[in-house]
């Protein structure tokens, strides 16, 4: 039993790839362990800058003679052919893959060709980005010293257009400069026509049209063989994530569907499928493209049979033949345990009856920016015997007496322990124009109810409190966003009420992007509230709390200490606070500072403001914490909001 708890041991560390590289320098055995999980997912690792397309090259290593050949005809370099003749793997790596994701692929190996494939009249720009050191420069800027004002907050006005930079956070990050700004409206004029391909960001440069055709062919010329070289090799995909895009989505998509028809184990295993063709989809009304995506789900069900994992993400034509391949492709899933549709017009699938087939396995589901318009009943929905989680985010045209008739009609004794209705900002206007419906899902399924999201709604603006103080009683995790002064009083009453139960705590309060015009009440409504939150909240949070995440437009430095001050009490273990908030930041700063120094259960911190563009000050406030919490001798770990942020099974 020793080999099988070691290889348990390492699969659990398949993350913390700096531990698994040790553990392959121990025997022979632990490297026969570790170098397969090492190689399950390589396109997603983050190496340094020296490293970053050692992997490929170790896979191509692998390709043909004749494959090698087709490189140089493309323009390879022969010092390249060199090294790639030079490589004698120890292992067959290409066998040892399990995630693939065709996004990622695709993108690697254009970041490789342009740094390795010579051009007739063009020299790599990536050389430019990774050997300046730990800086990423702008591109020249012209008209600067008219358009100071124009740049970025923290950008000194003596900075001169030579020594402007920032620091980088990948080998590769993606510079923008907002379109509309001066600055870049004379750089880009002449470069319009030329977006479709580009691939460097737009205030960079761009590839010349001949350029970026040879580019295109190498990359799937590349991407092509490596698929085969899978396909040779015996590997089998536990995760098979893809993403057309539109250099190359219809050869990709061909190539793919071929691999179905030519051999079946490469994918016979997949758990994890992810379909994503927002990209071809826009323009899809050409029939060629249609049939080619008809054809792909034709296949899917043959050769994908052991799927528990599935996402749908296509801006869908009203195609109902398509529609049907995949109800049958869901239909011949005996072990999907979880679905999500993204971007869908759900009307195409009527009463979305086609999922009573995965009434026995299905256990959650997921509506993200779908349109129920002309849907006319969730029957579908009613069949879920063991369904536990349902979630709609960013839903359109979801009617109320569709709902009603739904929950009214409902005799399937089905317990939802986690429930979403969710708007992001960005969409806050659909929610304040529509009745709310929230409240009747909560009705029916809050004895039950343990995670819940919700984004509470200005007109009757009472009835999801309201729904909550009557029907739930252990919620664990709870998530309210959109809070106003119609509503903070009722959320104030929700936390208290909940006080016994609750250990995950998210409030949120209403927020617009103040750039556009219109929103100076929703403005004026989130900056009244935020005092009032933060002193009434501090008085009743839950002693067993153990994460508390608040997002805030202003932050006033006597409020947040009053508050912190009531919360010394709480168990929490991370705190979050975000804000819009870019004035009084090192007195807050220094509040966080001396609450972490009187606190005995915090963990984790994160500070954070949402205004885009200033990624520079969120480094500043990390490392400012990070030595203050040093000086005072405090374990507590700074990380940024996504890698502390709790999340439910939808994410």
């Amino acid at each position: 039993d020793i080999p099988e708890l070691t290889s348990r041991i390492l699969q659990n560390l398949h993350d913390d790839h700096l531990s698994l590289y040790s553990c392959t320098l121990v025997n022979r055995f632990w490297c026969r362990l570790t170098v397969p999980i090492l190689w399950g997912d390589p396109f997603s690792f983050k190496f340094n800058k020296n490293k970053q397309f050692h992997f490929l090259d170790i896979y191509l290593s692998f390709l043909t003679e004749k494959d090698k050949n087709t490189l140089k005809e493309f323009g390879l370099c022969h010092e390249r052919i060199d090294v790639l003749s030079s490589i004698k793997p120890l292992f067959n790596y290409p066998s040892f893959i399990k995630v693939l994701d065709t996004s990622k692929v695709e993108t690697i190996i254009k970041l490789w060709a342009s740094l390795y494939l010579k051009y007739e009249h063009h020299t790599s720009y990536m050389p430019v980005f990774t050997n300046r050191g730990e800086k990423l420069f702008y591109p020249t800027i012209t008209n600067y010293p008219q358009n100071q004002a124009s740049l970025p907050a923290y950008v000194s006005p003596a900075t001169t257009i030579s020594n402007v930079r920032l620091a980088r956070r990948n080998a590769l990050p993606n510079l923008m400069l907002n379109s509309r700004n001066q600055i870049t409206q004379q750089n880009m004029l002449s470069y319009a026509n030329r977006r479709r391909n580009a691939l460097l960001p737009e205030s960079i440069g761009y590839l010349p049209d001949a350029e970026v055709m040879i580019l295109n062919k190498s990359t799937i010329f590349i991407y092509i063989a490596l698929l085969k070289l899978f396909v040779v090799k015996n590997a089998s995909l536990n995760t098979f994530e893809v993403i057309l895009q539109q250099a190359f989505g219809r050869e990709s998509l061909a190539n793919i569907c071929e691999l179905f028809l030519n051999n079946s184990k490469l994918f016979f295993k997949t758990e994890d499928l992810k379909i994503n063709f927002n990209y071809i989809l826009s323009d899809i009304i050409q029939m060629p493209n249609l049939s080619k995506i008809r054809q792909f789900f034709t296949y899917l069900p043959y050769f994908c049979t052991s799927i528990k994992y599935l996402t749908l993400q296509l801006i869908t034509v009203d195609d109902k033949y398509l529609a049907a391949d995949i109800a049958h492709l869901i239909k011949s899933q005996t072990q999907l345990s979880k679905i999500s549709f993204k971007q869908i017009n759900m009307d195409i699938f009527s009463s979305l009856i086609f999922l009573k087939s995965c009434s026995p396995s299905l256990t959650s589901i997921t509506f993200d920016g779908c349109n129920f318009k002309d849907v006319s009943s969730l029957e579908g929905l009613g069949c879920l015997t063991n369904l536990e989680s349902l979630h709609f985010i960013n839903c359109i045209s979801l009617n109320e007496m569709v709902v009603h008739s739904f929950i009214v009609n409902l005799t399937t004794p089905i317990k939802i322990k986690s429930f979403t209705f969710l708007y992001t900002y960005r969409y806050y206007r659909i929610l304040e124009l529509n009745n709310p419906i929230s409240h009747l899902f909560v009705q029916k399924f809050g004895k039950t109810i343990r995670n819940l999201v919700l984004s509470l709604n200005g007109f009757r603006s009472n009835d999801i409190p309201e729904a909550i103080l009557d029907y739930c009683e252990r919620i664990d995790f709870l998530h309210l966003a959109n809070i106003s002064h119609k509503n903070i009083s009722s959320v104030l009453k929700v936390v208290k009420f909940l006080s016994k139960s609750i250990r995950y705590l998210t409030l949120e309060v209403i927020r617009c992007n103040w750039i556009y015009a219109g929103c100076d009440e929703i403005k004026k409504d989130s900056l009244d509230i935020n005092s009032e939150l933060l002193r009434s909240l501090g008085d009743i949070l839950p002693k067993q709390l153990i994460y508390l995440n608040i997002y805030l437009i202003i932050i006033d430095p006597n409020d947040l200490r009053e508050f912190l001050e009531m919360c010394k009490e709480v168990h929490f273990t991370k705190l979050l606070i975000r804000t819009k908030n870019q004035k009084d930041t090192e007195e807050i700063l220094d509040i966080l500072t001396e609450f972490v120094a009187e606190t005995k259960c915090l963990e984790y911190l994160t500070y954070e403001s949402d205004v885009i563009g200033i990624f520079p000050d969120m480094l500043y406030y990390n490392n400012y914490l990070e030595k203050k919490f040093k000086e005072i001798g405090s374990s507590v770990k700074v990380k940024s909001y996504n890698e502390l942020v709790a999340k439910l099974d939808y994410n």
